[in-house]
């Protein structure tokens, strides 16, 4: 049975979204592929899959009278990733990031357990 999100809502006082970009993860390898050899189409067909997803995501939360609030990491600030599926999803989660700051009425990047606001 699946049970859609704003189902799960019912009756909720606040919602905590932990983590996105394990959901990004779960999401890339929802789909079947060879990563070791991917190309810019599949991976811009899986980008699209997920960033329609997070437009539902982003609308249940504009939708709703519930606070929300989403834990994310900040994955583009570190080395390139050696392996395809590791640039891959350091790129969509970055735009992922993006997006859901865009929306969000509050932004914080903690630092050694500092948050920082940012927006």
């Amino acid at each position: 049975m699946d049970v859609k999100l704003p189902d799960r809502l019912e009756g909720k006082d606040a919602v905590l979204l932990d983590c996105v970009t394990i959901m990004v993860t779960n999401l890339m390898f929802e789909k079947k592929m060879d990563w070791d050899n991917v190309t810019p189409d599949e991976i811009n067909e899986i980008e699209g899959f997920i960033g329609l997803e997070i437009e539902n995501l982003i609308s249940v939360i504009r939708n709703e009278k519930v606070p929300f609030v989403i834990v994310t990491n900040e994955v583009g600030m570190g080395v390139v990733p050696e392996y395809p599926s590791g640039r891959a999803f350091r790129d969509i989660a970055g735009r992922v990031n993006q997006k859901l700051a865009m929306e969000a009425d509050e932004v914080y990047l903690c630092v050694s357990g500092i948050p920082v606001k940012i927006k």
